[in-house]
């Protein structure tokens, strides 16, 4: 097993529980912040919370320890050690994928942990980022059902999450983020007003495709930013001679709180050697089913019909 990254969980209480706890507001607590990490790292790796396939590292990224549990005499708040391992040691095979040249790799910091991630997205909720690219309407469900830990009869009043890093910085620090009752409510709030998943065709370049995660990401033509995709139903593996092409994808977009793209859930693509595609071409013209039997030739592969 991995070397375990120690972060520490503080509980306030106006009842200064310390370390004697109560069980049912303890034990939501655990699942729900186990169940929340596991979402923020899926989410990294994938663009969606849901569960990831089988195989993909995720199970021993996620090898999660209660190390240690105190109370602090002085404030009564009840202070909870957890262990997790760094990503890139927990799942070497996943950080081991070398990267064509001029591909961009889009994976979490190999020395982050699970906690980290976590970290990084509560953080975008706390500071009000509708935008992020680390929150989705599962994860902010969970968010808004850990709720239950700040009312009567629990009382909990708040929780301090440490991390170890920043996301986005080369040098580790101390990382404290807030969780009440509040943020919980504000995440109810989000997830209410994402719009609903809407079939689109984008087009770009294929900056990555992750094998172990069924997942990749598209460098956009319209505005050169990027969208992370993933392949639901079908084979990935067909995406793996394409990096660095330009294609359309057909699918579903899944948006932010801020109704821009979050994801894309890939259907079907096309190949694009030359400038197209028109944007009255149609559609059905251009959509290789990721799902479908692979034909041989030098045209699309797999093709039937499209579903748009």
């Amino acid at each position: 097993m991995a070397d375990l990254i120690l972060h520490r969980v503080r509980l306030a209480s106006s009842d200064g529980f310390g370390r004697a706890v109560p069980l049912e507001p303890f034990a939501l607590l655990i699942r729900q912040l186990q169940l929340l990490a596991a979402q923020a790292t899926v989410l990294a790796f994938r663009g969606t919370s849901a569960k990831p396939p089988r195989g993909a590292g995720f199970e021993e990224m996620l090898a999660m320890r209660l190390c240690d549990q105190a109370g602090d005499p002085a404030t009564g708040d009840s202070i909870l050690t957890f262990g997790a391992p760094r990503l890139g040691e927990a799942a070497p095979e996943v950080y081991g994928q070398s990267l064509i040249p001029g591909i961009t790799d889009h994976r979490p910091p190999r020395e982050a942990t699970c906690f980290d991630l976590l970290a990084a997205t509560l953080l975008d909720l706390i500071g009000g980022n509708q935008d992020s690219p680390r929150l989705d309407q599962g994860l902010l469900h969970t968010v808004a059902d850990m709720q239950g830990v700040f009312i009567p009869p629990h009382r909990f009043s708040a929780l301090w999450l440490e991390s170890r890093r920043h996301l986005g910085t080369p040098q580790e620090h101390a990382v404290v983020c807030a969780v009440t009752r509040v943020t919980c409510q504000t995440a109810a709030a989000w997830s209410a007003v994402i719009p609903e998943a809407r079939i689109v065709r984008l087009t770009g370049r294929l900056d990555m495709v992750q094998l172990s995660s069924a997942s990749f990401v598209l460098a956009l033509d319209h505005n050169g930013g990027t969208v992370p995709g993933v392949v639901t139903d079908g084979d990935v593996h067909r995406l793996t001679g394409l990096l660095g092409r330009r294609i359309t994808v057909i699918g579903r977009a899944i948006h932010r709180p801020s109704g821009r793209i979050l994801r894309l859930e890939a259907q079907g693509l096309a190949i694009h050697d030359g400038e197209g595609p028109q944007d009255d071409e149609d559609p059905a013209n251009l959509v290789v089913i990721l799902d479908g039997p692979e034909e041989q030739g030098s045209g699309p592969v797999g093709m039937g019909s499209p579903g748009v």
